[in-house]
């Protein structure tokens, strides 16, 4: 395990001055440690730290601000854009390396550059993929018996950065839309089209069944025998538009984010994480967690990735948070961070009900 010297050295975040480097720093700062701040248009007095103006497609100018850092954190989206361009750079200055992009082809991108060496690089380090996994895995480590199934429920009324938007529309990469696990294999899951009051969510809200690639990680890891999970959206203009009763193409990413912005109007943005699992003997137990919004809880688990590494090391390679992280000491940090507003826990033997109504 490579460990850093002296004070633990900088951790360097590259994208600082968009949503989730915002919410990054600041977590990072409630920790303590040294930063070192870049953006390619830098928002002046957004910290009392300096953000220098450097730019991902300007490989001289990236290598200049990771070097001597211990951690790199790249928060510089859409990450279909950005790839491996951060990764390559931080990796060969003898940082270690956090991406809250967790898409298998950046995986197997960063793979060769950490091969045989002594850097930790850790993928999938934001809210989903992320925390959406260490907390089926804290859950399961709860039960009396071995886990046979899991359910899960991710989303909210929230923002659509620029950055978010253009992932969103590259989502086929990250998993597959109307499928769940079973016994093994993709199966296909039609989606209701109907509003739902699904617990721990303050509103009806519509949810589409979406087998992410960490929710089937973790299936293999664990030996689920069945999967089911779902994104969620807010009753809403952006839920309309979802369902094709605004246009019948896909969405734009202007459209996603006028959507969102007429749902937000008015209220607050939040995110809730509902996760259910049970074991074959009629056991379940259930976890559910709200916070802020998608950009601030990343950002929280940005940070939390970035100050393991600096202060802990980590193994050699590359790593998904979920798989690598320890479950409870993730979720002891979540329950402190400022993105996260309440984590709650309950016995669901009777299982958790989601009434389903009309939109």
């Amino acid at each position: 395990m490579r460990r850093a010297t002296g004070d633990g050295g900088v951790i360097a975040v590259v994208g600082a001055s968009g949503a989730v480097g915002r919410a990054t720093v600041r977590h990072l700062g409630a920790s303590g440690g040294a930063l070192r701040l870049g953006a390619r248009r830098p928002i002046e007095k957004q910290t009392s730290t300096t953000v220098t103006r450097v730019d991902v497609e300007d490989p001289a100018a990236l290598h200049d601000f990771c070097s001597g850092a211990a951690v790199v954190a790249n928060c510089a989206g859409p990450s279909g854009v950005v790839g491996d361009r951060v990764a390559r750079v931080a990796l060969a200055v003898g940082a270690h390396y956090v991406d809250p992009a967790g898409d298998d082809r950046l995986a197997a991108l960063v793979a060769p550059l950490t091969a045989g060496s002594d850097r930790c690089a850790v993928l999938s380090a934001g809210m989903m993929p992320g925390l959406s996994g260490v907390l089926p895995r804290y859950l399961i480590g709860t039960l009396p018996t071995p886990a046979r199934w899991l359910t899960g429920h991710v989303g909210g009324r929230d923002h659509f950065s620029p950055a978010g938007a253009a992932d969103y529309l590259r989502a086929d990469e990250f998993g597959t839309v109307h499928a769940v696990w079973h016994a093994g294999h993709l199966v296909p899951s039609a989606p209701t089209g109907r509003a739902a009051s699904v617990p721990f969510f303050p509103e009806p809200v519509l949810s589409t069944p979406f087998l992410s690639t960490e929710a089937v990680r973790i299936a293999a890891a664990t030996g689920l025998t069945e999967v089911r999970w779902h994104s969620v959206y807010a009753d809403g203009h952006l839920a309309a538009l979802l369902r094709g009763a605004a246009s019948p193409d896909q969405p734009t990413s202007e459209a996603l984010r006028r959507a969102a912005r007429l749902d937000l109007f008015g209220r607050s943005p939040y995110q809730v994480i509902v996760v259910e699992a049970g074991g074959d003997d009629g056991s379940a137990r259930a976890v559910a967690l709200w916070g802020r919004g998608a950009s601030e809880l990343t950002g929280a688990m940005v940070a939390h990735c970035a100050s393991r590494l600096r202060d802990e090391g980590g193994p050699p390679g590359t790593h998904h948070a979920a798989d690598l992280l320890d479950p409870v000491a993730t979720v002891t940090a979540m329950r402190h961070a400022e993105a996260v507003t309440r984590i709650v826990e309950v016995d669901s033997t009777g299982g958790l009900r989601v009434r389903e109504g009309t939109l």
